[in-house]
């Protein structure tokens, strides 16, 4: 089994899409992970210090049917995201026919990290207090 955890910022926000299946339609989205890597290299700074070089990697992540469409909402560019799951390697050709290797997770169990950024023209909703009689209680 291949498995991968992986903590980085999501690059576009996610859009729910529609694939048929003969009669049958199935939500699928697609995302990307962006995921900082830092290594130190063999070079030292005036001060003697280490130089570290910051690499980035991208991770394409696949979410399918009621998974795709509970989080949707919430895949927002920019987000911190922690992804668990499966993956394969696979390639992209890019304009310049150069071969890149690429992660792909599929359906894979996804942690939100930082507070939601609701958009400003999203209505927020609200819970009313409940007055609660403490012997009514079915804890001390």
């Amino acid at each position: 089994m291949k498995t991968m955890s992986i903590v980085g910022r999501i690059t576009k926000d996610a859009e729910l899409n529609i694939r048929k299946a003969g009669e049958t339609e199935i939500p699928v989205t697609n995302f990307n992970v962006a995921v900082n890597t830092r290594k130190a290299t063999a070079e030292r700074d005036a001060q003697g210090k280490r130089v570290y070089k910051t690499t980035t990697d991208y991770i394409r992540v696949t979410l399918w049917r009621d998974h795709a469409k509970s989080m949707v909402p919430y895949l927002q560019k920019g987000r911190l995201v922690a992804v668990t799951g499966d993956f394969e390697l696979e390639t992209w050709m890019d304009r310049q026919n150069q071969v890149h290797p690429i992660a792909h997770m599929t359906s894979p169990s996804i942690e939100l990290l930082d507070a939601n950024k609701a958009k400003d023209d999203e209505p927020t909703e609200t819970v009313a207090a409940v007055e609660v009689d403490p012997d009514e209680l079915p804890f001390e």
